[in-house]
């Protein structure tokens, strides 16, 4: 039996690939959209949606995941509040989100945005119900809360014209985040800060850093 011939045709982008996945399977395969916002949500979330052991009720908590739903009510005042589906790497949650945050924030809640919520947060069971107060795209949370930069540098194996570089792109990419240098070697690691360099949280930045000095090489700081 002989098949048609298939029409070549480009591969999607990761993003249209993960969004076929999870429409046709109802979950994600190959990948998770957050991967790319991954040590944001490291360095920045403070509760894990999953994961909720030894969590405070009514304390203010920043989650990030991916809306997953929308549920649109009107509030005793006739204005329009929502129910938010969030999801992350380890499990969903809530969010409730009442009409005037909702009204700000409205274009940012949409289904398969990917977000920082801000609130007070409330277990109830195994479930995390956030009250939302604050809405950030994900795109735009290192450049919201970065309060630092750290590069990681092993004497072991960086090279000198390394070195040089490094300060090329420091000066190519000033900014208003402090910079800080973990140097190790064989024996001991030790933190410097430089005082001449402040630097800019950009993609660009990071990523002529981690092709530099390695994928693990640079880390943020929201103190």
């Amino acid at each position: 039996m002989q098949f048609p011939a298939l029409t070549a045709a480009p591969p999607w982008p990761e993003s249209e690939k993960l969004a076929r996945e999870k429409s046709v399977l109802g979950f994600f395969v190959s990948g998770h959209p957050l991967l790319r916002y991954e040590q944001e949500i490291k360095e920045f979330a403070t509760v894990r949606l999953g994961d909720i052991s030894g969590f405070r009720n009514n304390s203010t908590v920043r989650a990030c995941g991916i809306v997953t739903s929308v549920k649109k009510k009107i509030d005793k005042r006739n204005n329009t509040m929502a129910f938010i589906g969030l999801e992350d790497f380890t499990g969903k949650g809530e969010c409730i989100v009442f009409s005037d945050p909702y009204a700000k924030y409205q274009p940012m809640l949409q289904p398969d945005a990917m977000v920082m919520v801000i609130g007070k947060g409330e277990a109830n069971g195994d479930m995390l119900k956030i009250i939302v107060n604050e809405v950030h795209p994900m795109d735009k949370v290192r450049e919201k809360f970065t309060k630092g930069i750290i590069l990681s540098i092993d004497l072991d194996d960086i090279k000198e014209n390394t070195i040089v570089r490094l300060r090329q792109v420091m000066e190519e990419h000033r900014g208003n985040c402090p910079c800080y240098f973990s140097v190790k070697n064989a024996h001991s690691t030790t933190m410097f800060q430089t005082r001449r360099f402040s630097v800019d949280a950009s993609g660009m930045f990071v990523e002529e850093v981690r092709q530099m000095l390695g994928p693990h090489s640079i880390r943020f700081t929201s103190q």
